[in-house]
């Protein structure tokens, strides 16, 4: 596996991919929550660690599971810098 976005919520892929542009992200098999253990990639899975933040949820309803971390990780950036 390989690191493709490191924030609160780290997301992994299959694929080791350096052009970011280029990125698939139906690739990404795991994610995880801080330094706690890497979990597989799926919707009960997502639903649990952002269970806290309504606007990142309604991207997993969506499918679109990259935007739901990339939208988490942001918001945890925001309230770091407040």
């Amino acid at each position: 596996m390989f690191q493709v976005t490191k924030g609160a919520i780290n997301v992994y892929s299959y694929l080791s991919e350096s052009d970011k542009t280029a990125f698939n992200p139906g690739t990404i098999v795991a994610v995880q929550l801080n330094d706690g253990p890497i979990m597989k990639l799926n919707e009960d899975n997502l639903k649990l660690i952002l269970a806290a933040n309504s606007n990142a949820l309604k991207f997993v309803k969506r499918k679109d599971y990259l935007k739901a971390t990339t939208k988490y990780n942001e918001d945890m950036d925001m309230a770091v810098k407040k």
